[in-house]
């Protein structure tokens, strides 16, 4: 018996410990990069841990992160704030990259060019933001049920289908740089009560839309 604790007790620490490495790796807070060969930049591809808030550098490996990869932080319950150290630097949100994360309220997307389908859909916490993406694709912030707030600077040049659908902001003004806004991007904004379009742009959605207007300054 003797000579059986001595394996057993060691192989119960040991084993005991390498279950404490593995959830202090998991859960505690991290990011993982992956190289992007054609722009010669990194991306966050994952994010781990339990954190409220990750602080993305300006750079890895001596190069500039340049943008977050699909699904990198994808149903993540906990986050609440994202901040770029260097916003200038971030140029793209994949597919996904914030989908159903709950309690997501700050990040900046004034400089980013392009957001991708779905980047933010169903983020129910999301309340105010400010857009600088010459591409906003499909379904970008569909279901984000408490953005009352949206600015959309002079770079903005496509809103997807559905990009905002369920939205409940009440007014929204489209910059002069808006080329394409497709049919249904803002379906089912029951509040929404004022569409300001340059008067250049011609579209059959959005003169449908209620409340719409056009401008000339």
């Amino acid at each position: 018996m003797k000579d059986k604790l001595r394996w057993i007790i060691p192989l119960s620490i040991a084993g005991l410990l390498a279950i404490f490495l593995v959830l202090y790796y998991f859960l505690k807070p991290g990011i993982k990069y992956i190289y992007d060969e054609e722009s010669d930049t990194y991306l966050v591809d994952k994010a781990y841990g339990n954190s409220k808030k990750y602080v993305i550098p300006e750079k890895f490996n001596g190069k500039d992160v340049s943008g977050i990869n699909v699904r990198a932080f994808y149903r993540n319950d906990n986050l609440e704030e994202i901040v770029f150290e260097k916003a200038e630097n971030i140029k793209s949100i994949k597919r996904l990259a914030f989908s159903e994360c709950d309690n997501l309220k700050v990040i900046d997307l004034r400089y980013v060019e392009v957001i991708e389908r779905n980047a933010f859909s169903y983020d129910y916490n999301l309340n105010n933001i400010e857009i600088g993406a010459k591409n906003i694709a499909s379904s970008a912030f569909y279901k984000c049920t408490s953005l009352k707030n949206i600015i959309l600077n002079e770079k903005v040049e496509t809103i997807g289908a559905f990009a905002f659908s369920y939205c409940p902001f009440e007014s929204i003004k489209l910059p002069k740089s808006i080329t394409s806004v497709y049919d249904d991007a803002f379906k089912y904004c029951e509040e929404l009560e004022e569409v300001s379009v340059y008067y250049k742009l011609s579209s059959s959605y959005l003169s449908g839309l209620k409340g719409y207007k056009k401008y000339y300054d």
